[in-house]
């Protein structure tokens, strides 16, 4: 009995070490497939998110100037008997702006922004920047996103 004993050891101690190497070879294959098939994984994910991820919202640069529209010049009543000739001219945003700009809106509040008011009110240099100010923000509600600045053409009280 003692002799199928060692055989059995012999053929245990032979086989463990033939089972480890073929055991290793099973094992560092799926190894691979694991590590071949997570990094897939991960990026299969990666393009998913990419697009599918919320694009960010580029911000416009400051808007570049358009075209200078002028307007005809308007003579306008003031209080106590004296009057306001002005001419302005309209600057639009580049692209904005559609085939022709209609000044009527921007004549129709020029006219209501500066009739009845006292000379005192825009004889100096701050009032008429004040007040061109107002209209430029008047005319900008009317006007959405096509107009970026006025210039007064002509500015003459009497």
């Amino acid at each position: 009995m003692s002799a199928p004993t060692v055989v059995r050891a012999a053929k245990s101690s032979a086989g463990g070490k033939g089972g480890d190497a073929a055991a290793a070879t099973p094992a560092k294959k799926s190894k691979k497939k694991l590590v071949i098939i997570v990094v897939a994984a991960i990026l299969v994910l990666g393009v998913g998110y990419k697009m599918m991820a919320p694009k960010k919202a580029v911000k416009p640069g400051p808007p570049v100037e358009g075209l200078v529209v002028s307007m005809d010049a308007m003579t306008l009543n003031l209080a106590d008997g004296h009057f306001l000739k002005l001419q302005m001219a309209l600057q639009e945003i580049k692209g904005k702006g559609g085939a022709e700009l209609d000044t009527s809106k921007a004549a129709d509040l020029a006219i209501r922004e500066f009739s009845g008011l006292p000379m005192s009110a825009l004889a100096t240099d701050a009032a008429r920047e004040a007040k061109k100010a107002e209209l430029l923000a008047k005319l900008e509600v009317a006007y959405p996103k096509e107009l970026m600045a006025i210039y007064f053409k002509g500015f003459v009280m009497q």
